[in-house]
């Protein structure tokens, strides 16, 4: 919290004992809290309402402003084609945004999602303690996102406007222990690069999967079809269920396995010999769960693992539950938004196959997995893929 520009006095309050406690939670930290509350935020009812409130973001946004935003598109000789990674990246986060801050934060600052997601390119130097005097630009960032938080949090509760209760409810465990706005703001700053990055990446890499699979594309209009049976807007309930789409929920988790290199990050306390290493007190350890999923020693994933399998969760419904799958972490860390992140995900996918032919705009691989630069979520394709959309519906495409 300290690098994300929150004062020591703030993370200490933050972390420590509270000042006052409410509903019961009595020797919570406001940290402890903070996890239990997103539990209860993406948990059941609250789930599914704030889920499908994003699900009818995301099918306002395909319907009308894919159409009219130009900053996703970029040249393909003399023709525009759709950048897949910008285009993911502004409409996830655009989506989180307004489910968790309301509309006000895109009329206080429109060009929020952008600077997010320049700063979530830096965030590494962050979390690996790069020298300050070298990550000026991510600094300058954090900064900027920061002053609109701030902004953000000076107006009235009664202008905000968001869907998740969330937000409001930790700001008020916030300033129980006597948080400023300014420290609100930056101890939101982790919040809001936390919520609407990680998820952005994994509809980029589903839809980049299913345009050199075919058959994928096939297999989600197919066995989501049901969903939209009522609406233009898919049921994502019905859709999140592995009893009503096991192939659809099998591909997320097949995509999910080879992108995500969620890191787990542990304090030695005490000197400590495992084999013949010795962890010496005072050190970090950080241990990635890209090596356990890519394990081809190991009886989890097989000889194949480093291949995608779109059946290999449906061939074997264990997997899931096996210890070396570890997409969102474990234990007290385990984290809290990843039923949200599924809900996002998979409504995402179903409606843009459901309202378009995607196609690719030019010959391209397969994007390259970013392993050059490290990571504590999910990788970001090396490359880019440039795509061309055209509605389903005979409007004209883009």
């Amino acid at each position: 919290m300290l690098e994300f520009g929150s004062a020591q006095w703030g993370v200490d309050r933050i972390l420590g004992p509270p000042v006052t406690r409410r509903g019961g939670r009595q020797g919570k930290s406001v940290a402890e809290v903070a996890h239990y509350l997103q539990v209860q935020q993406t948990s059941k009812v609250d789930l599914t309402c704030l889920g499908d409130y994003i699900a009818r973001f995301f099918h306002h946004d395909l319907t009308h402003s894919t159409r009219e935003n130009t900053k996703f598109y970029v040249k393909n000789g003399n023709k525009l084609a759709i950048s897949l990674k910008a285009w993911t990246q502004q409409i996830f986060i655009r989506a989180g945004q307004d489910a968790y801050f309301g509309p006000k934060l895109d009329e206080l600052s429109p060009d929020l999602p952008l600077d997010l997601i320049r700063f979530d390119e830096l965030s590494w130097q962050v979390f690996y303690h790069y020298p300050l005097a070298l990550r000026k630009e991510g600094t300058s960032l954090a900064n900027k996102i920061r002053t609109a938080l701030k902004h953000y949090f000076e107006l009235p509760k009664s202008q905000r406007l968001a869907k998740a209760w969330f937000v409001e409810a930790l700001e008020d465990e916030c300033r129980g222990v006597g948080l400023d706005t300014e420290e609100v703001a930056s101890q939101m700053l982790f919040l809001y690069w936390g919520i609407n990055t990680n998820i952005s990446k994994m509809g980029y890499w589903m839809i980049a999967h299913a345009l050199f699979r075919p058959h994928l594309v096939d297999l989600i209009r197919n066995e989501t079809a049901l969903a939209f049976e009522n609406s233009d807007i898919p049921d994502g309930e019905y859709i999140s269920n592995v009893q009503k789409c096991p192939k659809l929920n099998a591909f997320w988790l097949e995509c999910l396995r080879l992108a995500s290199s969620s890191t787990a990050l542990r304090y030695v306390t005490e000197d400590t010999i495992i084999g013949d290493k010795i962890l010496r007190e005072g050190h970090t350890i950080l241990m990635s769960a890209r090596q356990l999923h890519l394990n081809t020693s190991s009886n989890a994933f097989g000889d194949d693992a480093a291949i995608f399998e779109d059946e290999r969760f449906l061939k074997n419904t264990h997997l899931e539950r096996n210890l070396n799958f570890r997409p969102f972490g474990g234990g007290k860390t385990l984290c809290p938004g990843r039923h949200l992140a599924k809900y996002m995900a998979l409504t995402f996918v179903a409606q843009v196959f459901r309202k378009f032919d995607v196609t690719l705009a030019k010959d391209q691989p397969f994007p390259a997995y970013e392993e050059d630069k490290p990571t504590i979520g999910i990788l970001s394709g090396k490359e880019d893929l440039l795509i061309s959309l055209r509605a389903r519906d005979g409007r004209q495409g883009m």
